[in-house]
C-alpha cells in the first residue's frame, strides 16, 4: 500500500481553514436571524387570518380564553411569562398550527421544536401589541440581516389612562431603552446585542423590571460595586479577616519572614489608601449621616490606638481621648450616644 510520507503530505493552513469556517457560520447566523423574523411575522399573519387557535393555550377548566387573559391578571397587572410558559404555548398552540401532532414531536423534530421555542415569545409579543403591528411594514428587508421595526406607540407611557400599563411601560422604557432611542421606532435584529428576543423576554418579566428600577433608584452603581466588596461569604473583605501573618518563630527561615513582611506591607498600604479615599468621600458628602460616620470611624481608630501613649523617635506623649463640653472621655465610649444623652 503506497502512502505519502508525513513530510511530503500537503500542509493544511489551519488559520485560513478555521477563519473560513467562522465566516460560514456567521453567514448562516445572519440568514437564521432573518428567517426567524420571517417565521415570527408569518405566524402573526396566520393569527390575523384565524389560522391559529389561541384558546388551546388554556386549560379546559378555564372560562376566560381571551387573548388578554394570556398577558394580564384579573386586577389589570401584567403576568410574568417565562420559559415554561413559552414552551407550553409551543406545545398547545404552535405545533398544532403547523399541522403536526405533539406526540413524539420533540423527539422526531428536535431542531424544529427549538425554532418554535425561539420564536414563541416574539410571536406572543406581537399578539400582545397587535393594534400597533402592521404586517406589511413590520420587517426592514433592506438591511443584512433583516430587522424588525417596532412603533414607539407600543412603548409610549405618557397620557395613558390605564395606570398599571403606564407604570409598566415607564419601567420598561427606563430599563431597556437609551434616552436617544425614545420616542421613535425601534429597529433590531432577532438576536444580537439588545435584539428582539432579549427585548421581548424583558417585556414579559414586569416584576423583575419594576424591582430593578426601584433598586436602581435607591442603590447607585457605585454602591453596588461597594456591596460586592463586603458581601457576606463572597466579598473580598468578608472572606479575608486578616492580613498576611508574619511569623516570628525562629524555626521559620528569615527569607520567608521577609517575604511575609513585604506582602503585609503592601496590603497595609493598599488598605490605607482605600480607607483614606473612603473617609474623603464621606467627608465630602456633608450632612448628619456623614458626620455620624466620621465620628464612628474616629472612635474606631482611637479604640485601636488606645494603648499607644507615646509615639515617634522623640517619644512624644499622645492622648486620643475626645473632649466633650471640655470634659475628657475615654476613646472607647460611644461618642454619638454620649453626646445625645447629655
Amino acid at each position: 500500500m503506497n502512502t505519502l510520507k508525513k513530510e511530503n503530505q500537503p500542509k493544511v493552513d489551519l488559520q485560513k481553514t478555521t477563519w473560513t469556517s467562522v465566516q460560514d457560520v456567521a453567514k448562516n447566523e445572519k440568514q437564521a436571524n432573518g428567517k426567524l423574523l420571517y417565521i415570527t411575522r408569518n405566524l402573526f399573519s396566520m393569527y390575523k387570518n384565524n389560522q391559529i387557535n389561541i384558546t388551546k393555550y388554556f386549560d379546559e377548566t378555564e372560562n376566560d380564553t381571551s387573548v388578554k387573559k394570556i398577558f394580564f391578571n384579573t386586577d389589570g397587572t401584567r403576568k410574568t411569562l417565562i420559559a415554561k410558559d413559552f414552551s407550553l404555548f409551543v406545545d398547545r398552540v404552535l405545533i398544532p398550527a403547523m399541522g403536526q401532532n405533539l406526540e413524539n414531536f420533540r423527539k422526531d423534530y428536535l431542531y424544529e421544536y427549538q425554532v418554535l421555542t425561539s420564536v414563541s415569545p416574539c410571536f406572543l409579543f406581537l399578539i400582545d401589541n397587535e393594534k400597533h403591528i402592521n404586517v406589511d411594514t413590520l420587517l426592514n428587508e433592506e438591511t443584512d440581516p433583516v430587522q424588525i421595526g417596532l412603533d414607539w406607540k407600543i412603548f409610549n407611557f405618557k397620557d395613558l389612562k390605564d395606570k398599571n400599563q403606564a407604570i409598566f411601560r415607564s419601567n420598561f422604557v427606563k430599563k431597556f431603552f437609551l434616552e436617544s432611542e425614545q420616542g421613535k421606532p425601534y429597529y433590531t435584529t432577532f438576536r444580537g446585542e439588545r435584539g428582539f428576543i432579549d427585548m421581548v423576554k424583558t417585556w414579559f418579566v414586569p416584576k423583575i423590571v419594576s424591582n430593578e428600577i426601584v433598586k436602581n433608584a435607591t442603590v447607585s452603581p457605585f454602591a453596588m460595586q461597594l456591596k460586592k466588596l463586603v458581601e457576606k461569604d463572597k466579598g473580598i473583605f468578608d472572606k479575608n479577616t486578616h492580613l498576611t501573618n508574619v511569623i516570628t518563630s525562629p524555626d521559620v527561615p528569615e527569607a520567608d519572614k521577609q517575604n511575609a513582611r513585604l506582602r503585609q506591607g503592601v496590603e497595609i498600604n493598599l488598605c490605607q489608601d482605600i480607607a483614606e479615599k473612603n473617609i474623603e468621600l464621606i467627608a465630602s458628602a456633608k450632612g448628619e449621616a456623614a458626620t455620624n460616620a466620621l465620628i464612628k470611624l474616629y472612635s474606631l481608630i482611637g479604640f485601636h490606638l488606645e494603648d499607644v501613649k507615646v509615639y515617634g523617635k522623640s517619644k512624644a506623649k499622645i492622648n486620643l481621648n475626645p473632649r466633650v463640653n471640655n470634659k475628657e472621655i475615654p476613646i472607647s465610649s460611644d461618642l454619638i450616644k454620649y453626646c445625645n444623652n447629655i
